[in-house]
């Protein structure tokens, strides 16, 4: 046995016996311990998907639309976004329902991390696809906060959908 590797593993068979127990015990443990904190770290993770705190602004506007039989029919296409949004099924958000100021206020705050604003036109627009062309849409933004991190709570740049 070379000196080095005696110096390493013992000088006698009884300490190469206990320093080859000790690295056989670390070359088991650690991996295992890696193992704990990362699924101690992810564990749960999608469970809390649904506490995410998000608002939606109605900002929407009703109109009519006739019927081929020539009667007239409300359209509510913003307030039916909102009911599936902030009704029972999971969206992956905590919504609620808010104006601008009071978004803008809870954004800024880190009470809310995203904002959805449904534009003044979303039913007239929705109309539209069965009649008369769809207006052209600029890229619109979300919005959004980021969660506090390292460096401190901070705003991120707007999402864009």
């Amino acid at each position: 046995m070379s000196t080095r590797l005696q110096a390493l593993l013992g000088a006698t068979a009884k300490q190469r016996r206990v320093r080859a127990g000790a690295l056989l015990a670390a070359v088991i443990a650690v991996p295992l311990a890696v193992a704990g904190l990362v699924s101690g770290a992810l564990g749960g993770a999608d469970d809390r998907l649904e506490s995410i705190p998000a608002i939606v602004v109605n900002d929407d506007e009703m109109v009519t639309s006739t019927l081929p039989d020539g009667t007239e029919q409300p359209v509510l296409a913003g307030r039916l976004l909102v009911t599936e949004l902030t009704g029972d099924g999971a969206t992956g958000f905590d919504w609620t329902i808010s104006n601008d100021e009071e978004a803008a206020a809870k954004l800024a705050s880190g009470e809310a991390y995203a904002v959805l604003t449904i534009p003044s036109d979303f039913s007239s627009s929705i109309t539209s696809i069965s009649g008369r062309p769809p207006p052209r849409r600029s890229c619109r933004s979300v919005p959004t906060t980021r969660t506090a991190t390292s460096r401190g709570r901070s705003r991120s740049p707007s999402a864009t959908r």
